[in-house]
């Protein structure tokens, strides 16, 4: 959700008015908003529906230890970004298909952002895979997954996973924090609506560093103080790029 109200805030003024008119002209329960939608494709696999799952995230292959890795689906999130992308441009596609694209777009854009959507692990340990750092156990007990840490940015954006308990007060502070920590850096090309692009910088984060806590240990406070930085840029240009692909796709 952050990284919709960053988006948001970034529509012109005639793609803002087009986006909201088809939200709620064609409305899902709770998602009928720009902000609040982003959390529609999560809250379908809550509801058990599960034809989208691999929509969310591309497994690039981390190799280790000379594991090789089996074949890769077609129908990842750099295939849903094109497909999502294509519906909202064709004057063939009814209102209630752009409307549920839009959802689903506003969604894989942050999800490729973030490392563990773009890279799974292939070592002795994991010789199929970790699923996107799914598999990847930290902490005592070993009940915490990698790749949900990265999720919330190890905590502080726990609570906006479902949009109909959210808070849009605490999203807009949330975003505004954001925003304040990245100012005056160098995130990269803003304007990029190349989601293979996202894809391969999320990729190298996540082989370069979000791997390198131990399995099986606790992340230390340096880790998790790095991790979070690097959440805030990549929730911060994934705001942007999202408004700049609408602003050129509905403009």
């Amino acid at each position: 959700m952050t990284v919709a109200k960053i988006a948001y805030d970034r529509l012109t003024p005639a793609v803002r008015a087009k986006v909201d008119a088809l939200l709620a002209s064609n409305p899902a329960p709770d998602f009928s908003d720009f902000v609040r939608s982003a959390t529609y494709p999560d809250q379908l696999k809550r509801y058990g529906i599960k034809a989208y799952s691999q929509w969310h995230a591309i497994s690039i292959p981390f190799v280790r230890d000379g594991i090789i890795p089996g074949p890769a689906r077609a129908d990842n999130a750099i295939w849903a970004v094109d497909q999502c992308a294509k519906a909202l441009v064709d004057e063939k596609t009814i209102p209630y298909e752009k409307a549920r694209m839009l959802r689903f777009l506003i969604h894989i854009v942050g999800d490729l952002h973030q490392p563990l959507h773009a890279a799974t692990l292939y070592d002795k340990q994991h010789p199929e895979g970790d699923d996107n750092g799914r598999g990847y156990k930290l902490g005592e007990g070993k009940k915490d997954r990698l790749h949900a840490e990265w999720d919330t940015a190890f905590g502080i954006y726990k609570d906006l996973a479902d949009s109909r308990t959210a808070d849009l007060a605490e999203v807009d502070t949330l975003a505004a924090n954001v925003l304040k920590d990245v100012a005056g850096k160098t995130l990269g090309d803003a304007t990029s609506t190349d989601p293979e692009a996202w894809a391969k910088e999320s990729h190298d984060i996540a082989a370069t560093f979000a791997y390198t806590t131990p399995e099986g240990s606790q992340p230390s406070a340096e880790y998790i103080a790095k991790a979070r930085v690097i959440c805030s840029e990549r929730l911060a240009l994934a705001g942007q790029r999202l408004a700049n692909l609408l602003n050129k796709l509905m403009g």
